[in-house]
């Protein structure tokens, strides 16, 4: 293509900086509770959702748990209340009508539901995690058979989804006795390998089975665990919740008035009891802060007049008696009659999420990783209006983000000591500009990068390698947001190693194309003084042009095809 250029003055070339990195995921950004009702984060904030897509019923009433899928964009791809499975039009799957048909499901007295989980590995393919806990022994006298799975494959139908065949079955190991069924919830725990799961639940003879969830699927053989023995045979409503670093469990019975703390090995499966604490009443509630250092636990009393409390405690204050110390009331809701419970679950921007029954909002805490009250409770972060859901979602312990990523943006696309937009807590930049807009940005000039980390990870130290080797030392950085000069037109790759508070090390790595840019004078002078004597196009090709020259008159000079 030839192009004619007659007014340089007006003649504006734009840089373009391209970078593909990994989207952050977002397949638990949208959490429908009932029909009409939900919350989605992917404006940046909790909003209602606009209207329920998926008319689902309650067949267990108020306390159906429905799980809902999105894609890594936030749009939902379906919704299942473990007995159907809508797709995203609202319609019924084919093969979503009854997917616990010849199965037995009925919800045992854990804080349980069905689960919906990614499949690692797989871009297409869903499971969903059902579960029983009936406490029951099947005839022949083997334990109660109540671990299934469907699975649900997204390419079928179009892109609307389709259930794959029956549900199937995961035997428990054989014991003979009632005691090897369900005692809490199952929960998705993240592999130490950052991509698999770990499917870890409680039974009633005080012992953890870990099963492990690959590409392949679901492990026969669990990895089996010792847990403190309860002090008498109560079953109660049971919990099990893991930390978002997948470090820690707790286990909770409501009728109990206490909870246990374990260590939890993410690569092997292994659970170390640790410490059981006490002088907790009827716990309905638990939650660990994103960074795992404080625990949330629900309080009730729910008979006549109720007080319903939420009390954190610091897990790194050091020995059980210290972290029992370290307890603080860091909210107090009253009703009257009936009964009531909190619920609470992280949300996908960092913020702990509290659902009080009879209440028209979801309230939250703005700073979960803050002691007490500067946790900064607001009671009305989410209205719902004439609504009483009983439950909050179920989700994988680190809601599959990515632990740590990189963006990219042009001059003056970083902001500082602001807030991020998905991120209820503070950070040290803000969203970088659209590479696509960022104007005049050469490879000669600076470059901004921003490690963007989960709201789950409290990063210690920062160090980049920009690929640039001819850049010389510029060529690594530290911090979170550094900025480079690129020595060279190319693609390069930027790879980043974070040192999370923790001691554990991440690394993320983007790959950056930058272009060349055209330089074009917008005058000559050529007077013998040394100063834009030539004419001189830099980074364009010369069959593509025609140069004609104009003086301050208008007046053409000089004109020349192919101009190099």
């Amino acid at each position: 293509m030839r192009v004619s250029t007659k007014y340089f003055l007006c003649f504006l070339l734009v840089f373009v900086l391209t970078a593909r990195s990994g989207q952050a995921q977002r397949e638990y950004f949208n959490w429908y509770f009932e029909p009409g009702l939900g919350i989605g984060f992917n404006s940046g904030r909790p909003v209602p959702l606009a209207g329920n897509p998926v008319p689902f019923p309650t067949p267990n009433g108020r306390m159906s748990r429905v799980s809902t899928i999105s894609d890594s964009l936030g749009r939902v791809l379906f919704v299942t209340d473990g007995r159907q499975v809508w797709d995203r039009m609202g319609q019924l799957m084919p093969g979503g009508r009854d997917i616990t048909a010849g199965i037995a499901t009925v919800n045992g007295n854990h804080d349980g539901g069905d689960l919906a989980l990614k499949m690692p590995g797989s871009s297409h393919r869903y499971l969903i995690l059902q579960e029983g806990g009936n406490g029951l022994i099947t005839a022949g006298g083997t334990d109660c058979p109540d671990f299934y799975y469907t699975m649900v494959n997204m390419r079928a139908r179009g892109g609307l989804g389709d259930v794959e065949g029956p549900a199937q079955q995961v035997l428990l190991p054989p014991s003979g006795s009632a005691l090897n069924c369900f005692r809490s919830n199952t929960e998705a725990i993240r592999h130490a390998n950052g991509r698999d799961l770990w499917l870890v639940f409680r039974n009633g003879d005080d012992r953890y089975f870990s099963y492990l969830l690959t590409a392949a699927g679901i492990s026969l053989q669990p990895v089996q665990s010792r847990a403190l023995p309860k002090a008498a045979n109560i079953f109660g409503m049971t919990i099990l919740k893991a930390s978002p670093d997948s470090r820690r469990l707790v286990f909770a019975e409501s009728f109990d008035a206490t909870f246990d703390v374990e260590a939890f090995d993410a690569a092997t499966g292994q659970v170390q009891p640790q410490y059981r604490m006490r002088g907790l009443r009827n716990c309905w509630g638990l939650a660990f802060s994103p960074d795992g250092s404080k625990l949330y636990a629900d309080s009730l009393n729910y008979t006549g007049s109720i007080n319903n409390v939420l009390l954190q405690y610091d897990l790194t204050a050091g020995s059980p008696q210290a972290v029992a110390a370290s307890r603080q009331n860091v909210l107090t809701s009253r009703c009257t009659g009936g009964f009531t419970a909190t619920k609470l679950q992280l949300g996908p921007d960092g913020c702990l999420y509290i659902l009080l029954h009879n209440a028209d909002y979801i309230g939250r805490l703005r700073l979960p990783n803050a002691p007490g009250l500067a946790s900064r409770f607001e009671p009305y972060a989410v209205p719902i209006p004439n609504k009483r859901p009983f439950f909050l979602v179920r989700l994988p312990n680190d809601l599959n983000l990515p632990p740590v990523r990189i963006q990219a943006g042009g001059v003056g696309g970083i902001g500082t000591g602001v807030v991020d937009s998905l991120n209820c807590n503070p950070t040290g930049g803000s969203t970088p500009t659209d590479p696509s807009t960022a104007a005049g940005n050469c490879q000669d000039q600076l470059l901004y990068f921003q490690a963007g980390t989960s709201p789950f990870l409290s990063a210690a130290a920062y160090a980049w390698d920009f690929g640039d080797p001819g850049s010389g030392a510029s060529n690594f950085g530290s911090g979170q947001a550094p900025t480079h000069r690129f020595s060279r037109p190319g693609t390069f790759t930027v790879r980043l190693r974070m040192l999370a508070a923790d001691g554990r090390e991440i690394t993320a790595q983007q790959v950056v194309e930058v272009k060349d840019c055209a330089n074009l004078p917008n005058i000559i002078t050529p007077n013998g003084d040394g100063q834009n004597e030539t004419f001189t196009l830099r980074g364009l090709r010369a069959p593509d042009w025609t140069l004609r020259l104009y003086n301050r008159w208008g007046r053409e000079i000089y004109q020349k095809e192919q101009y190099d």
